[in-house]
C-alpha cells in the first residue's frame, strides 16, 4: 500500500492579527499607545476542521488622557506598561480569526528585566494539559519552530524529537 503525505504551507500575519485584536479590546482601543513585545503560542490544532487555537500575550504601553488643572486641555501622562492577551482561533482553510477570550489588562512591572517575553508558554501549556484528549500518533499534529531566526541565525533543518522526521528549511 502506498502512503502519501501532502504538505501545504499557510501563514498568519501575527502582527496584523494582534493589531486587529487590540482594536477589538475594550480596555485598549482608546488607551493603546504602542506594542512593546508579544508571545504567541499554539494551544491546539484540529486536523479535521483546520482550526488552530492560539494564545497571544502582549506587553503594551497605554496612556490615559487627563484634563489639565490650569487650562482644561487634555494632557497625556507617561505611558504605562501593561500586559494583556487573547485566546483566539484561526481557521487555516478560510483565514478567519475569532477572539475566544480576552485576558485581563494588568500593570506589568516596568523594572522587570526579561531576555525573552515568553509568558504565554506556561499558560498555553496549562491549557493544553487541561483539555488534552489522547490521539493516535497518525492523527497527532506536530509543531516545529525555528526560534533562532530571531537571533539572525537560521537553521537548515528541524528534527522531530522522537519520530524519524526532518523538515528542511
Amino acid at each position: 500500500m502506498l502512503h502519501a503525505l501532502a504538505v501545504q504551507q499557510v501563514t498568519l500575519d501575527v502582527e496584523q492579527c494582534i493589531n486587529e485584536l487590540i482594536l477589538a479590546h475594550e480596555g485598549l482601543k482608546d488607551s493603546y499607545k504602542s506594542l512593546k513585545d508579544y508571545d504567541v503560542q499554539v494551544v491546539g490544532v484540529c486536523p479535521d476542521s483546520g482550526e488552530v487555537i492560539a494564545m497571544a500575550k502582549l506587553l503594551v504601553y497605554t496612556r490615559i488622557r487627563q484634563q489639565s488643572a490650569s487650562c482644561g486641555l487634555p494632557v497625556s501622562p507617561s505611558p504605562v506598561l501593561q500586559s494583556t492577551g487573547f485566546i483566539f482561533s484561526w481557521n487555516i482553510w478560510s483565514g478567519d480569526v475569532r477572539i475566544l477570550q480576552v485576558l485581563q489588562l494588568e500593570n506589568y512591572p516596568e523594572r522587570t528585566r526579561y531576555s525573552k517575553f515568553n509568558i504565554a508558554a506556561k499558560e498555553a501549556s496549562e491549557l493544553r494539559a487541561k483539555f488534552f484528549i489522547p490521539q493516535s500518533i497518525s492523527s497527532f499534529v506536530q509543531a516545529f519552530s525555528n526560534h533562532t531566526v530571531f537571533t539572525g541565525k537560521s537553521l537548515k533543518y528541524l528534527r522531530h524529537p522522537f519520530l524519524p522526521l526532518v523538515v528542511l528549511l
